[in-house]
């Protein structure tokens, strides 16, 4: 039941995303941003009681100083996020479609297994047939289903 709901998926993957540079879920972007700032706001601020507290102003310069570093970080790591999901969701599709190519060929494979098999059985009964027909014998064997 599963494997029915993934080409849905896929279509829906698709339809969201237009390039590399579209991001997925932005509020889970955002959210993880969110969490970032939070902890790299309250790592200062413990930090500054570890140190030995200075007041407010010197926190708050700490944090001002220290923000681009943060901020390409936690760019960086959000990015790495998003473009692992791109490169993931790529090479699961492109599985799906490797299984997919597999499954109709075995399936094809086994109609013709199939096929010269069914035409061996008739082609075995009609010989039976035709030697007691020669024969004038009676034939009561049913053909092969």
């Amino acid at each position: 039941m599963l494997n029915q709901q993934l080409p849905e998926r896929e279509e829906l993957m698709e339809e969201e995303r237009v390039s590399l540079f579209t991001v997925k879920d932005i509020g889970r972007a955002l959210g993880n941003f969110l969490v970032l700032t939070v902890v790299y706001i309250l790592s200062v601020f413990i930090y500054e009681f570890d140190a030995g507290w200075r007041g407010f102003l010197a926190t708050g310069w700490r944090l001002f100083v220290h923000s681009p570093q943060f901020l390409a970080s936690a760019t960086i790591l959000i990015i790495s996020r998003e473009g692992g999901d791109i490169v993931l969701f790529h090479r699961w599709a492109e599985a799906r479609r490797r299984h997919a190519a597999n499954v109709a060929k075995a399936k094809d494979e086994g109609r013709t297994e199939g096929r010269n098999a069914m035409q061996q059985e008739w082609t075995a009964w009609n010989a039976r047939r035709l030697e007691a027909a020669a024969k004038n014998e009676p034939f009561n064997e049913p053909p092969p289903q």
